[in-house]
């Protein structure tokens, strides 16, 4: 339910503790969704099964998550995905998106969830194109190209803010 916080939240505990926090700056997000099903139950297997530990936050992720207000530039080096770990000797494809949509200039590329889209951060509407382009001329991926938001998720095509309490 964080999504319609707006739009960004910090979430601790099983997903029942949501915090807000703004996000300053604005990236343009480009995804990539290759033909591969994931099911769902499937990747959390394989991430109990390759996973040693869980390991404990960060010093600097628990220090941003105690914020209101963060950067780009603060969140960006912090991004991880433990499912990339336990997918890509299944699905090597995700490791290629990734790869590409950095060298196309990403700023971070990581796998969405438990896949199968991957997405790739960018400074720029007009390099966020330049990839999508790409990927549409080489692969037969899916992609897309969105801004980030910094105002409350609108519901159901009206102009009205989304409201949503968690408890």
């Amino acid at each position: 339910p964080f999504f319609f916080f707006a739009p960004s939240a910090v979430v601790r505990g099983k997903g029942e503790e949501v915090t807000r926090v703004q996000v300053n700056g604005q990236r343009w997000v480009v995804l990539v969704h290759p033909s591969l099903a994931i099911e769902t139950r499937w990747a959390y297997e394989q991430l109990t099964s390759t996973r040693q530990t869980v390991r404990p936050l960060s010093d600097a992720v628990r220090k941003l998550a105690a914020k209101k207000a963060i950067t780009w530039d603060e969140v960006i080096p912090l991004m991880e995905n433990d499912f990339e770990e336990a997918l890509v000797p299944t699905y090597g494809a995700f490791r290629e998106i990734k790869q590409e949509l950095l060298a196309q200039g990403a700023d971070a590329a990581l796998l969405s969830g438990s896949g199968s889209t991957v997405f790739g951060l960018f400074r720029a509407e007009a390099e966020a194109g330049s990839a999508r382009a790409a990927f549409g001329k080489s692969h037969e991926h899916r992609t897309s190209v969105v801004a980030t938001s910094t105002t409350p998720l609108a519901c159901c095509g009206s102009s009205s803010p989304v409201s949503l309490s968690v408890s």
